[in-house]
This record gives structure tokens, sequence and C-alpha cells, in this order.
């Protein structure tokens, strides 16, 4: 494979040193901020984005709304620019991996992993919700697990406003963990992000992603396949959770929690770890009150629920969907 001609190369206020990542939306590279003396990331914008000054200054307008976020899950964001028509993004470098590097390389997490790290990125968007952010591109490779075991959220190059009429009608994102009404045009909205983390965290817990197929059956599979039960692979995970993650995987906005802090309050439940009753006492203190369940035995999965009649998707939906799948089989990211 050819070495990388950018690699020593100094752009704006960084010297790039190292690919750590290529996509559909641009690369990013280790680099060392020379000012600062110290590592950051760099992001640098695709050239088709770059040459394009409205997508570019788009871009740009995200990021700056980015680094107004001061949270500790958060990647910090620390400059934007263009440096010979190339635009680039400098963020804070998190010496670690990604969630979806760490599954990939070691297994799904354990329950309590996998928790901490929903928690982390709730309190994220709890964060950016409050600002009026809406991420929009939720997923594992975009959860950035660090040497001390925090997690921290990454890539806002396709965050918006929420409720911006002008940045719906477009096919942005991630179809593997991609909201329905994303998928299909709708203006931004937090709940966007809420479903998506549950497919992320369904995605700690298993290591696959709640739908698979060819990219058009995914899409569609979001909008009309019922949501899965995380248990079918990992039975050891408590009801609540299950339930949880069904719910936030919920086709229906309405029926999610409404935000990252709304989520972030429901993922303090004590049940989501261990079996309780009614009464929130933890079930293996008490004498059972019936026959203990089969081991491994799973409840059923909720009846499919009917929905209208999906619409043939508009051409440049298609042509985005097949767009994005290519470029995810370019780069070896595709997900199970």
């Amino acid at each position: 494979m050819a070495e990388d001609p950018l690699i020593g190369t100094v752009l704006g206020p960084c010297r790039l040193e190292r690919l750590i990542g290529a996509g559909g939306m641009g690369r990013v590279y280790k680099a060392r901020h020379l000012a600062l003396d110290r590592d950051v990331a760099v992001k640098l914008v695709d050239r088709a984005a770059s040459a394009d000054k409205a997508a570019r200054e788009a871009a740009f307008a995200e990021a700056r709304a980015a680094a107004k976020l001061e949270d500790p899950r958060i990647v910090a964001v620390y400059e934007v620019g263009e440096d010979r028509g190339v635009g680039y993004i400098v963020m804070q470098w998190v010496d670690g991996e990604s969630l979806e590097s760490r599954v990939r390389r070691e297994g799904p997490l354990s329950n309590e992993r996998a928790l901490a790290v929903a928690r982390d990125m709730a309190g994220a968007l709890a964060a950016a919700h409050a600002a009026g952010i809406v991420h929009r591109d939720v997923k594992p490779a975009n959860v950035l697990l660090d040497a001390r075991g925090g997690a921290k959220l990454t890539d806002f190059g396709l965050a918006a406003g929420a409720g911006r009429a002008d940045a719906g009608g477009e096919f942005v994102g991630s179809f593997h963990f991609m909201p329905p009404e994303q998928g299909w045009g709708a203006p931004p909205d937090p709940r966007m992000d809420v479903y998506a983390l549950g497919g992320t965290w369904y995605f700690a817990l298993t290591g696959a992603a709640p739908f698979s197929g060819a990219p058009c059956d995914i899409v569609v599979a979001h909008r009309e396949a019922p949501p899965p039960d995380v248990r079918r692979l990992r039975p050891e995970v408590t009801s609540r959770a299950s339930a949880l993650i069904r719910r936030l995987l919920d086709k229906d906005p309405a029926r999610r929690p409404q935000d990252g802090a709304a989520l972030t309050a429901e993922l303090a439940d004590p049940g989501l770890l261990l079996e309780v009753d009614a009464s929130g006492s933890p079930l293996s203190l008490l004498a059972p009150a019936q026959p203990a369940a089969v081991p491994g035995e799973i409840a059923a999965e909720p009846p499919r629920e009917r929905y209208a009649p999906l619409p043939p998707p508009p051409a440049a939906v298609a042509h985005k969907v097949t767009r994005i799948a290519w470029n995810d089989a370019r780069d070896g990211r595709r997900l199970a």
C-alpha cells in the first residue's frame, strides 16, 4: 500500500503524522500542533466539500457550534480553518480507540461496561441537546474509549441545529444506526440521537448492529422491522435493560426518551444491571414467588406493529445509500 503523501505535511498549525481513519466525509489524522506542542486529531474535510464553498462553510459552522460544547464526554474542537484549498478541523486527541474497534478486537462489552458507555454518551448528548445541537451520526465508530475507562463522543461533522428545516430532506448519517425518520429526510431532532444511541448500546452488547443486510434493506428495516431483543444474543441482560433498548429503537420518536437529559435520568435505574421487583428490591435477594425460569429463556418478541405503507425512496436517497455503502466497503468498516 502506497504511503500517504500527506504524512509529514504541515497543514495550518499542525504537522500530520499518521492516518487513523477515513470515510465518506473525509480523513482523520493524528497530528502535532506545532504552536501548542501537543498531540491533536485533525479531520480533513472531503475534497469535494472543500471545493464547495457552501458545503465547507456549513461544515465549519457546525464545528464551531460543537467547539462551544464544554463537556468531558465530548471530544473538544480547538480550531477550524483552510490551507491550500483544504478545509480542516483540529480536535482533542484521545489516547484510546473507538467502541467499534474495541468490540471487534475483544468482543462485546460486559453489561456493566456497556451501560457505563451508554450513560457517558447520554450525558454527552444531553450537553449537545441543551445547546440546540443534534449530532446525527451517533455510532460505535464515533464513540472513543480513553485509557482511563471513560467514553467520549466525537465527530460532529454532520451535526445540525434542532428543528432546522433546511437541514432535513437529505440522507445523512450511517444507515446501520440511523433512525427511520432521519433516513427519510426529517429535520434534525434530539430523538434521532436517542435512537442511534440505542443501536450503539445494542452493538456494545452483541457486536452487531440491530439490523443487517443490503443498505436499502437496512434503511427499510429501521422503518418496518420490530426492534430486536438483545437477550436473544445476551440472555443475561436484565428485562429492564432489554426493554429500554427496544424503546430507544422505537419507530415512533414520541415513544422514545425525548432527549439526552431524559435518557440520562432513565439510565440511572438500578434495574438495568440487576433484576428487581416492583418495589425496586433485587430479586436475587428475595425468596422466589414462583418457579424459576428456564435458564436462557427469553420473553417472546412483542407483536409486530403495523405502520403506514412506506413510499418508494426518492432517487436521491437511493443514490446516497449506495454511495455510503460503497464508502463503507472501501474503508473496511462494514458492520455485521
